[in-house]
């Protein structure tokens, strides 16, 4: 199968994506067959060369040992972003980080090597580095270019859409550890334009991605605002109620405040039965095999049902009895690394007859009939005022947990019963728009990010002329 057929087999491609941005440009005047299948043809002008005749890929270190021990920028995965971001504020000593870190210097070009981050367009031009030296982890490629290649149209050639998506299909690896092998940098094909187009292409990219940026982010910040809209609903909802007009009491609690007239604060104890769950992720011979429902589903579903994908596990008949999640269910998270992803909820909304279990670092709460309504506890955990008390409760050092007794006795507000399904449906009703608010927006960014890679696609291969524009 020709590396062409390979592509288009994954829908990877991207012609109709490059026809997006061809619509609006004109191509070259004149072009010349490429040779290449996936490449076709390149303006008669640009040379074709491999990546490793126009620069120096991977270069040593060994002149740095003259320098003493100076302050150099150190550079993780995390401070890489997509196409060409990066924050190359941190520094370390040159003698920290001579051995076991991926060496660079002002104005070379990175390239994250590992999945997903390669997929995902992590890559950067090294600038403002400390000394004009770097120092960075070892999932990098660095790709330092040739005196008559442009390093900002270099850098936009491992932006696009097809090398990423080429080298996502020779990447070498176990699932979940799979690189790009050295030899697909070396080896890449590279269209070149003469250095003053490269430059003026360069321009152009610069103009229009930052264009596309802005529109990024201020989509991007319009979801931050609608998700901070949608917290302060719930948060007004579950510790003031729906009527602006009722009478109000001191709850004497500070962090709560006033708090409706007719309403009780109760512990958690008296309105839900608290389960915390020690069934772990293991299969054992002779248990019977069951689903787990574990962290990440509660930590990214605020509704868990049947469909979700849960893990295969096994538990024994009294984990079953015990750990079995039931309609109407709340659950939480009551371990993690990060204390602020303590008492993150999720409500059963529906379940049947298969044996789907709570797992590991999770708490089952059980509401009591007709004392709480499952699904106004659930949005109580996801208000801001009454989650807070659980950051504070949590324990630890490199792992925070929540114990049952602080979940037993944590505070939570009760208004009656059928106040409570009327605030739950409520919110239910108006988080669901909210959402398919942020669900339009997250499409429009799907679809600019793709034109924006569709751009640079276009205009480092040559199939538009942006000369002039």
């Amino acid at each position: 199968m020709s590396m062409k057929e390979r592509l288009d087999d994954k829908g990877t491609s991207g012609g109709a994506k490059s026809g997006m941005a061809k619509s609006r440009f004109k191509p070259y005047p004149k072009y010349k067959d490429s040779g290449i299948d996936w490449l076709g043809e390149i303006p008669e002008h640009w040379d074709l060369r491999r990546m490793k005749y126009i620069s120096c890929i991977q270069p040593g270190k060994s002149k740095l040992r003259k320098l003493g021990d100076i302050e150099v920028s150190f550079i993780p995965m995390e401070y890489i972003g997509e196409f060409g971001t990066i924050n190359s504020s941190e520094t370390r000593q040159l003698n920290d980080v001579y051995e076991g870190y991926t060496f660079f210097e002002e104005g070379d070009i990175l390239v994250a090597k590992i999945t997903p981050c390669f997929e995902n367009f992590k890559g950067a031009i090294a600038r403002n580095l400390r000394n004009g030296i770097g120092f960075g982890t070892t999932e990098l490629y660095v790709i330092r270019p040739s005196p008559n290649v442009h390093a900002d149209f270099l850098a936009y050639m491992t932006y696009a859409a097809h090398f990423r998506q080429i080298g996502k299909v020779e990447m070498k690896g176990t699932a979940g550890q799979q690189r790009v092998p050295i030899e697909f940098i070396e080896n890449f094909p590279c269209v070149l334009p003469p250095y003053s187009e490269q430059k003026e292409i360069s321009d152009f990219l610069k103009r229009e991605t930052k264009r596309i940026d802005d529109l990024v982010n201020a989509k991007q910040r319009l979801i931050e605002l609608l998700k901070e809209k949608r917290a302060a609903l719930i948060n007004q909802a579950v510790t003031k109620g729906l009527d602006p007009n009722v009478p109000m009491k001191d709850s004497g609690i500070d962090w709560l405040g006033e708090i409706p007239e007719h309403w009780d604060v109760s512990k958690l104890k008296l309105l839900a039965t608290v389960v915390t769950s020690n069934v772990d992720k293991k299969s054992y011979e002779g248990e019977q095999e069951v689903k787990l429902c574990n962290y990440t589903d509660v930590y990214n579903y605020e509704y868990i049902t049947p469909d979700l994908d849960f893990m295969q596990a096994t538990a024994s008949p009294v984990e079953i009895n015990k750990f079995k999640l039931r309609e109407g269910d709340v659950l939480v998270t009551k371990d993690s690394e990060d204390w602020r992803d303590i008492a993150v909820p999720a409500f059963v909304s529906a379940m049947d007859d298969e044996d789907i279990l709570c797992g590991y670092h999770l708490a089952i709460l059980r509401p009591k009939q007709s004392i709480v309504d499952g699904e106004f506890l659930f949005r109580s955990l996801s208000s801001s005022s009454i989650n807070y008390q659980f950051r504070l409760s949590a324990t630890g050092i490199t792992r925070y947990g929540l114990s049952k007794y602080w979940l037993d006795n944590s505070l939570i507000l009760r208004p009656p019963f059928e106040e409570q399904n009327e605030i739950a449906d409520f919110l239910r009703e108006k988080t669901e728009e909210i959402e398919k608010l942020i669900e339009k927006i997250k499409n429009g960014l799907r679809r600019l990010k793709e034109y924006r890679s569709a751009l640079i696609t276009a205009a480092v291969t040559g199939k538009i002329d942006v000369r002039g524009e």
